[in-house]
């Protein structure tokens, strides 16, 4: 036997005496098992769901049920503080007072998919004084059957609100369905078979996807430095389908049926383009009236047979 032989042999020896004297470090710990039954070291799926359930009503406990609001003399419902709030069933209103009132700021209200309802007698649906609109967002339901407007945030008031309306139907009011102040966007909403005009926003504003049909007053009514874009709009031969009565707004790729008079421009300095009106079960009616001073692209009449021929330019020598 050579020397690198019983080197070898003596090497196995020693490594054999030290396993068998328990003496060689182990990472995995000590192999014997505990005395006893074996029992699982790992979560079972009903702790896993009972984990997953304690974490959802976490989230659910940090939004609050506008049913669990007082109200006020004015309104049924009243939102003061700061939060996130949603509907976890109908509301219906009450004579002389609005459904639910916002007077906080930072504020986020999820109708949940269930209704405002109004009764006779009623006032908003949603109302938002003057100057408390700052950051809030309304999504996700309907509001019908006010005595006043569907959802009044802020009109009237110059002051930047910061308001997002999405998803919203504001139908069968008596005012109009959508009425905003200034910095409001309204975004996938439908306006229908109010008494006042389907939606009204102020300056800074975008009206963007929304539906507008059958109202008592203009379909889409907007005024300084907005955009009103990719609307339908048919008003069963009522007012006008969308009117502008200021400057700087810009109205592009509208579709807008059966109204009176199809875009209405009261002031100069907008730009309207690529809209298109057809207004064939209107006896009388008119695809355009904008004043002079505005850059107007084509406006596109199929009243008639599907005819082109209404494009116009402006004194400003511009054409889209």
């Amino acid at each position: 036997m050579s020397k690198k032989q019983l080197g070898s042999i003596m090497l196995l020896f020693c490594i054999a005496a030290i396993l068998v004297a328990g003496g060689w470090p182990a990472d995995a710990g000590d192999l014997a098992p505990p005395p006893g039954p074996v029992t699982p070291t790992m979560r079972t799926m009903q702790e896993l769901y009972d984990n997953l359930q304690s974490l959802q009503a976490g989230v659910a406990n940090a939004r609050t049920a506008v049913q669990s609001l007082p109200g006020s003399g004015t309104a049924t419902h009243v939102i003061d503080q700061p939060g996130s709030y949603f509907l976890a069933g109908n509301i219906t209103g009450e004579s002389g007072k609005h459904g639910i009132q916002i007077n906080a700021q930072n504020v986020t209200l999820d109708l949940n998919g269930f209704a405002l309802v109004g009764v006779p007698g009623s006032l908003d649906g949603i109302h938002i004084p003057g100057g408390s609109g700052l950051n809030i967002n309304i999504s996700n339901g309907t509001i019908r059957n006010w005595s006043g407007d569907g959802v009044d945030a802020g009109t009237g008031d110059s002051s930047p609100q910061a308001i997002f309306l999405e998803g919203l139907r504001a139908v069968q009011n008596a005012g109009d369905g959508l009425a905003t102040g200034s910095e409001v966007v309204v975004i996938g909403c439908r306006a229908a078979l109010n008494m006042g005009g389907g939606i009204a926003v102020e300056g800074g504003s975008i009206v963007r996807d929304c539906v507008c049909r059958d109202n008592g007053g203009d379909g889409i009514l907007a005024t300084n430095d907005c955009w009103v874009a990719g609307n339908y709009v048919d008003d069963h031969c009522g007012s006008s389908g969308i009117r502008v009565i200021a400057g700087n707004t810009y109205v592009s790729n509208n579709v807008i049926g059966d109204v009176t008079t199809g875009i209405k421009v009261d002031s100069p300095d907008n730009l309207i383009i690529q809209n298109r009106v057809n207004n064939s079960n209107c006896g009388s009616h008119v695809p355009y009236d904008i004043v002079s001073g505005n850059a107007v692209g084509q406006v596109i009449d199929f009243t008639s047979g599907g005819q082109l021929g209404h494009g116009i330019t402006s004194e400003m020598n511009l054409s889209f």
